[in-house]
């Protein structure tokens, strides 16, 4: 019997851990089904160089991950380009945001928080974006004071 149970520990195992840790094969767009209803969009001004970043902090600010961060249709990093983000709350909901390249240094963000929304946490989110490109308007790099607020 203990044979039989080491037996089961040493396959069974690492037969749930390959499993478990198999990559997804879905794309990243491919979440986007997920949500109901428009998205919270703003115009907001700063340097396209720093949309990442500015993405980065405010997701960390708003206990969130990004999951993947792209340009739309293929484009990449070119300037004329959208950025698309897809990030995960804390909290395991899906989390949205385009940014959209307008007028000059103007781009339109659009966010998305779970799959019915939620519009003052989506409007938290876009802010959060939007202080960092203000901070970082002009200059390489700016120390992030707001993380402790």
């Amino acid at each position: 019997m203990i044979q039989v149970v080491s037996l089961v520990l040493a396959v069974g195992v690492p037969g749930i851990s390959i499993f478990g840790c198999a990559p997804q094969s879905q794309s990243a767009r491919a979440d986007l089904d997920v949500f109901a209803g428009p998205a919270t969009t703003e115009s907001i001004a700063g340097d396209w160089e720093d949309v990442d970043v500015a993405v980065s902090a405010a997701a960390i600010r708003m206990e969130m991950t990004v999951l993947h961060g792209l340009g739309r249709a293929g484009q990449g990093d070119d300037e004329s380009a959208d950025r698309e983000y897809q990030l995960r709350s804390v909290t395991d909901e899906p989390v949205w945001v385009l940014v959209r390249r307008t007028d000059g240094p103007w781009y339109e963000v659009s966010a998305k928080i779970g799959r019915f929304g939620h519009p003052e946490r989506e409007q938290e989110l876009i802010g959060w974006i939007s202080r960092r490109l203000r901070e970082l308007a002009g200059v390489d790099v700016r120390r992030i004071k707001w993380m402790r607020d």
